[in-house]
């Protein structure tokens, strides 16, 4: 069986949920409604050796992936015992 996510304590100290936490919804089942969305713009995101294209409102996210591909590759030239070309590049895509 899985460990609970929070100790005894953690529980202890953040009280009954159900006195906690409020949750309220309204609803109309007849009522029409009209939703339009637009796309999000994409934007280019880059490190010194990784490039690619992300939506704006994910930018810090794809730039902290790009951190992560960059140390990757790092890894990987210290495993080959071979430094990393200065001019390669790698492109993402998704």
């Amino acid at each position: 069986m899985p460990a609970a996510p929070l100790s005894p304590a953690d529980l202890e100290r953040l009280g009954n949920p159900i006195d906690t936490v409020r949750l309220r919804a309204t609803y109309r089942i007849h009522v029409s409604a009209e939703l339009s969305l637009t796309l999000a713009p994409w934007v280019p995101v880059h490190s010194e050796r990784v490039t690619m294209t992300a939506p704006a409102y994910m930018e810090w996210r794809a730039a902290t992936y790009l951190a992560k591909a960059e140390r990757s590759l790092q890894q990987i030239a210290a495993v080959r015992d071979q430094p990393l070309d200065p001019t390669y590049q790698v492109k993402l895509t998704w």
